[in-house]
């Protein structure tokens, strides 16, 4: 799992076999180790939601996403979901949550487990 942000924007991009661990488990988890301590960022289904959200605590960003989509997710052509959530002092956070394609510029025998890239015929 791959995280990017930047400014109010967060956006987590799974491999194949993550998403797969996602509609099976509910869940897809990885941490960083700082001195400080770990910082944690996942992907939880929830029954109690309908859109792409958001927590955010004490070292750990957390995506939720409806536990429909992700269930089905592994076996639609669908890339991603997107969202937009109210967040501090007026501010909205732009969320996405993508299928992690192979990357055209690197070596593709190291990227077994992306999706392969829509794309790969054009370039």
């Amino acid at each position: 799992m791959k995280i990017r942000i930047e400014g109010d924007s967060v956006r987590f991009r799974l491999r194949r076999s993550e998403v797969e661990t996602l509609g099976r488990e509910g869940e897809v988890v990885q941490t960083t180790a700082f001195p400080e301590g770990l910082f944690t960022y996942r992907v939880t289904l929830s029954g109690s939601i309908e859109q792409l959200s958001a927590r955010f605590t004490e070292r750990e960003i957390c995506l939720l996403l409806p536990d429909t989509w992700g269930r089905q997710w592994s076996q639609d052509s669908n890339v991603g979901f997107s969202g937009s959530i109210q967040a501090v002092e007026g501010h909205s956070l732009e969320l996405l949550l993508e299928k992690d394609f192979v990357c055209l510029d690197r070596d593709p025998s190291g990227q077994a487990d992306q999706y392969p890239n829509p794309k790969a015929g054009s370039i």
